[in-house]
């Protein structure tokens, strides 16, 4: 059922729109200039580390110097240990714990988010005893109130999400080593960075001046020109900006190969499970090929966007910044600075929202990244923010079990630490165990989160075909949307109509 370019055939839904090359046309990469500019920009990166790169320090300081052993000692102690418990810990919580207390987990999430907030208020207002922080802290419990009660009533409809993404990704669980070899290369490509960007700041002084500036035996020769000129200093200026954009866009086209890969993988279990119904199942290798080859472009358009967005944010923030240096954040500027900072706020919670949903509709059909973003505002249009709410209450158990195994994973690290690093010994092994077994964590969870947005998405446009791979499932994703919707729906012989259900 899987075609060249995504999980699902696109034969038989040209109703929808979605169509693919006629006859044997082979296939094209989707975005191919995306992709062909982003190993442009990787070449130029790869050759900046060969002339640049370095991480010499000029610096005698025997604490600099003793750096490489402490790295040593905090990966072989610390690093590696709390990796594999993180991942051991996160993949049993969520393969085998979450499905069996998924319910009681949303609701206890959810509820337990109310109490700290309000705990959060009681302190405040104890702190700063005022009728503003009365006032303030009201609104925010009133709002809170309102936002538990608006999806509570989605809750059963989220756990059967959250079952049926759990089980197609436990049984292809090579999903998690995908994910996990994905986020391996995103820790080397910012060791690389750092080597790359390290040298190029060692070599600030030598940029812009002719070789001879430096040798003391001739720096009295006609027509050497030691200052940098203007030119001289917006290449430098130029290079950290590429550089700095170079890591950010490279780390999202890594991590959203993996969301894709995820997708593809998970939509090909929805809808052919022939294919993917092993740990290593062909949909593993077939959705990593079409992620990392025919969808590569369309993730490297989608990726250099985020990073254009990120960037104009960092700018936005540096002038907010500083407007208030003057210490008055009441003038004109820093009101206009704030208004400006507030809608571009709105506008990049939009986009990344949206951003998220287009790699799956480009995992599931492969589609490019422009038909992919308005697809999903077609979704949006016909069906309604359900899905929104849905995601939304999802990460409530994700966020608390990713907590959990941080904490369990910081904990196992100071026993096996043994007082090896720094003064503060078991305290330092902690913080670092956490930080990596939460890193790890996210890892596993956002695999659930992709897999739990493909559900929907695959529920939502071939519920029919969903139904045919996995008709009890799919009946509980039904009989889930009833309970919170009982007038949406029809009767069909065999079954609830599955479409009526969810328009």
């Amino acid at each position: 059922m899987a075609s060249q370019y995504g999980a699902v055939s696109t034969e038989d839904i040209k109703d929808r729109g979605i169509e693919l090359p006629l006859d044997d046309a082979p296939p094209t990469i989707r975005n191919a200039c995306m992709a062909i500019l982003f190993v442009i920009h990787f070449v130029v990166v790869i050759i900046l580390g060969v002339l640049y790169g370095s991480f010499d320090s000029p610096t005698n300081d025997e604490a600099i110097q003793s750096v490489p052993n402490e790295v040593s000692k905090v990966i072989t102690h610390v690093a590696l240990p709390s990796s594999v418990i993180a991942f051991i810990l996160s993949y049993f919580m969520t393969g085998f714990v979450l499905p069996r207390v998924a319910s009681f987990l949303v609701k206890g999430t959810l509820l337990g988010s109310f109490v700290i907030t309000a705990g959060l208020g009681t302190a405040a207002c104890i702190s700063y005893s005022s009728w503003v922080t009365y006032v303030s802290v009201t609104l925010i419990l009133l709002l809170e109130t309102c936002y538990v009660y608006s999806i509570w009533r989605y809750i059963p409809f989220t756990t059967v999400n959250l079952k049926v993404a759990i089980k197609g990704m436990t049984q292809n669980c090579a999903a998690y080593g995908i994910a996990l070899f994905v986020t391996v290369l995103m820790f080397l490509w910012g060791f690389f960075w750092l080597f790359v960007f390290h040298g190029v700041w060692m070599n600030i002084d030598k940029m812009g001046k002719d070789n001879d500036c430096f040798n003391p035996y001739v720096l009295n020769k006609e027509n050497l020109d030691c200052t940098r000129d203007l030119y001289d200093h917006s290449y430098f200026v130029g290079l950290n900006i590429f550089l700095f954009i170079s890591l950010y866009w490279t780390m999202m086209v890594l991590y959203n190969i993996g969301q894709v890969t995820v997708v593809g993988i998970m939509a090909t279990w929805c809808f052919d499970i022939d294919d993917a119904d092993s740990c290593w199942s062909p949909s593993v290798t077939s959705s990593f090929v079409r992620s990392t080859w025919y969808s590569f472009g369309s993730i490297c358009f989608g990726s250099l966007l985020t990073t254009l967005i990120r960037a104009i944010r960092a700018i936005i923030d540096k002038f907010q910044r500083d407007a208030d240096s003057d210490g008055d954040n009441c003038d004109a500027n820093s009101i206009c600075m704030c208004c400006v900072q507030c809608c571009f706020s709105c506008f990049e919670g939009a986009f990344e929202y949206f951003n998220d949903w287009a790699y799956v509709y480009i995992g599931v059909y492969g589609e490019d990244y422009l038909t992919s973003g308005r697809k999903v505002m077609e979704m949006f249009g016909s069906r309604g923010w359900t899905s929104l709410i849905t995601c939304l209450t999802i990460e409530y158990p994700l966020a608390f079990i990713s907590l959990t195994v941080s904490s369990l994973a910081g904990a196992i690290a100071m026993v096996i630490d043994n007082n090896e690093i720094g003064e503060d010994g078991l305290w330092d092994s902690f913080w670092i165990g956490f930080i990596i077994a939460f890193l790890i964590s996210q890892v596993m969870m956002n695999v659930i989160k992709g897999a739990t947005k493909t559900v929907i998405v695959c529920f939502a446009d071939k519920p029919k075909e969903f139904s045919e791979n996995h008709p009890e499932l799919v009946m509980e994703m039904v009989e889930a949307w009833l309970e919170a919707f009982p007038d949406c729906g029809v009767e069909v012989p065999g079954q609830k109509s599955v479409e009526a259900s969810i328009v």
